[in-house]
């Protein structure tokens, strides 16, 4: 998992984790589990087929070991042990979280995706001592609780069934594989956002720490992926059958994902160092008008050639409530059209993601990359414009030709 704040380089985390971190309103795909220290708490649909092949997995191994159970009971043992590990997964982003709090930086939530998390942080941590300490928090909670299902799974120690020590144990090999993994000192795994900030306090240079440390991440990427295809053929000494093909695929998955999140947080330096200095304000598009929630379909209708984003903002009075998509006013074949209100047809999570006009440029890229049509800048609550794909490109070429 990372944690991650609104750019990439920074935070710490267990598995391939994100690199491109915070900053959306809510990650695509994601439902809200509620909130754990007041934090919000997404899983994305992609840990549903994990926990499915987990469970699988798990349970194929529980008919065949020391104490073999049936095939239902199997099923269930199966299924707890995917929960441990999503219970784990959650414990680690905690510590994350609870680790930034302490050192009074914000946490915008919690992700939980498919072999991983993000702890997404409001802020950078403007210190190495500062994101060396939240980096560390998560493998050190990984390390104790895998210590704990140990302790319960220990034969002779344990006081439960053999099958329930199974699970234990079953749950700390996990916990150990994935600290193994997430110590690698590469971004965007914990271990490398150690390694960034031991080279941050010894260089005093941020962005050339964290160009280090990805390209540490690139070269573990590669040695990952061999490792997994050697797993996945049956070189001699591999984990047997099923074992080895779950192993052997998740070593391919996180050495892929790894290089991918490397080669992110290096183009994210890149934006950052155009980026330096240049503010959300610089980057409005104030072509976008708004209109108040009670305007008919008709006026929308009209406002179409002023929506080049596809997107028209609705207030509340002074308040943003949503946006309507020009698409959604498109078809004026529909019954009542001319009687249907900006209120009923907005969408309130389109513009959810707001920023102010003097936060750092750099804030918009997370979010317009996975997939906000826009994002909304509101000043002391006043929307005065939006920010765009085009207003983002438009810019960094601009501040490449300098």
């Amino acid at each position: 998992m990372t944690a991650n704040p609104s750019s990439p380089p920074d935070g710490g985390g267990t598995g391939p984790g994100e690199a491109p971190g915070g900053g959306a309103a809510g990650a695509a795909g994601a439902q809200g589990l509620g909130r754990l220290l007041g934090i919000p708490l997404r899983i994305h649909a992609s840990w549903l087929p994990l926990a499915a092949l987990l469970s699988a997995s798990f349970a194929v191994i529980y008919t065949r070991g020391d104490a073999p159970v049936g095939a239902p009971a199997a099923v269930g043992l199966g299924v707890l042990t995917a929960v441990c590990l999503l219970v784990s997964v959650i414990v680690h982003e905690l510590a994350h979280a609870f680790a930034a709090l302490r050192s009074g930086i914000r946490v915008a939530a919690i992700n939980l995706k498919v072999f991983g998390g993000r702890t997404e942080l409001a802020s950078e941590p403007q210190q190495p001592g500062t994101e060396f300490r939240i980096a560390a928090a998560g493998p050190l909670a990984t390390l104790t609780i895998g210590l704990l299902f140990l302790a319960a799974g220990w034969p002779g120690v344990t006081p439960l069934p053999p099958a329930g020590a199974q699970v234990a144990l079953h749950a700390a090999l996990m916990n150990a594989l994935l600290l193994a993994v997430n110590l690698i000192p590469a971004i965007p795994f914990d271990g490398g956002r150690l390694l960034r900030a031991a080279l941050w306090a010894i260089w005093g240079k941020q962005a050339a720490a964290t160009r280090a440390a990805a390209a540490t991440g690139r070269s573990f990427g590669v040695l990952l992926i061999a490792f997994g295809a050697l797993s996945l053929l049956g070189v001699e000494g591999g984990a047997p059958g099923v074992a080895r093909i779950v192993l052997g695929g998740w070593f391919v998955f996180v050495g892929v994902h790894l290089r991918r999140a490397a080669l992110d947080v290096t183009r994210y330096v890149w934006l950052a160092e155009t980026l330096r200095g240049v503010t959300v304000g610089h980057l409005l598009d104030y072509r976008v008008h708004s209109v108040q929630q009670g305007a008919r379909a008709p006026d929308l209708a009209a406002m179409e050639p002023d929506a080049p984003v596809g997107v028209i903002p609705v207030l509340d009075e002074a308040r943003l409530v949503g946006a309507v998509r020009v698409e959604d006013i498109a078809d004026r074949s529909r019954p009542g059209w001319d009687d249907l209100t900006a209120r009923q047809l907005m969408k309130p999570d389109i513009l959810e993601k707001t920023l102010s006009p003097g936060d750092a440029a750099i804030r918009v890229v997370a979010p317009l990359l996975e997939g906000l049509p826009a994002i909304a800048v509101l000043d002391e609550g006043r929307l005065v414009g939006v920010v765009t794909h085009d207003a983002l490109l438009k810019r960094l070429a601009l501040r490449a030709e300098i």
